[in-house]
């Protein structure tokens, strides 16, 4: 065999080496690149997840913020509600008197559950004490405030007469009232309301029975009685 055809015969045997380690190589690189895809579907699949896995953690803290923030107002209604059941309210009127219905007075009656302090009832415009045998005069009664009232409790000021009040066609004004107290919580918001004395020009002057009206009948029943 000579030189030539043993060089051919060794670069044959390169070449079929060098053709299987290509091959060995490029089914390598085919499995790496699927183990790569494989690596990265799996990155992107547990990507998707944590993904998944955020936005539940998001939904579950908005969820407990909205909890807490229903449980904080539920807690701020409970106390305004506590603080109101526990607050005075006080309201000055003017009404006819239980022992006659010709006289007016004016009361002042705290409605609430607790006591009230510093008590001012101001009526705009003022108030004008009427009666049939003295000037016209402004009502003072209240001037000085009551300093403080029981729950339940009235305060009755004598204002004048019916008849004095409404004189012919004669229409009185309204007055806007405005009623300021402490309570146990500290100063409370004004009370503000109109009160129309001119509602009161025909309403029933009779006035009720009361202990005294049922004494005095009951002593002239007796005087007649001792006349016979």
């Amino acid at each position: 065999m000579d030189g030539e055809v043993v060089v051919a015969i060794v670069s044959s045997g390169i070449a079929l080496v060098a053709l299987v380690v290509a091959i060995i190589t490029a089914k390598f690189a085919r499995s790496q690149t699927r183990s790569a895809k494989a690596s990265a579907d799996a990155a992107k699949v547990q990507a998707e997840r944590a993904g998944e896995q955020v936005d539940v953690a998001r939904q579950s803290a908005d969820s407990a913020r909205e909890q807490v923030e229903a449980a904080r107002r539920q807690n701020e209604l409970q106390e305004m509600v506590r603080q109101d059941q526990a607050q005075p309210y006080v309201v000055a009127d003017v009404v006819p008197s239980p022992g006659s219905g010709h006289l007016l007075q004016v009361v002042v009656t705290n409605h609430g559950s607790t006591i009230a302090h510093n008590i001012r009832a101001k009526f705009d415009p003022p108030l004008l004490s009427r009666w049939q045998s003295r000037p016209v005069e402004p009502f003072t009664a209240l001037d000085q405030g009551i300093s403080f009232l029981a729950p339940g409790r009235s305060m009755k000021y004598h204002l004048g007469t019916s008849p004095d009040y409404f004189v012919g066609d004669q229409q009185p004004e309204d007055n806007e009232v405005t009623v300021d107290c402490e309570g146990p919580f500290g100063t409370l918001p004004p009370l503000t309301y109109t009160l129309s004395l001119a509602a009161l020009k025909n309403s029933e002057a009779t006035a009720p029975g009361t202990l005294g009206r049922i004494e005095k009948a009951i002593n002239n029943l007796t005087g007649e009685v001792k006349k016979k």
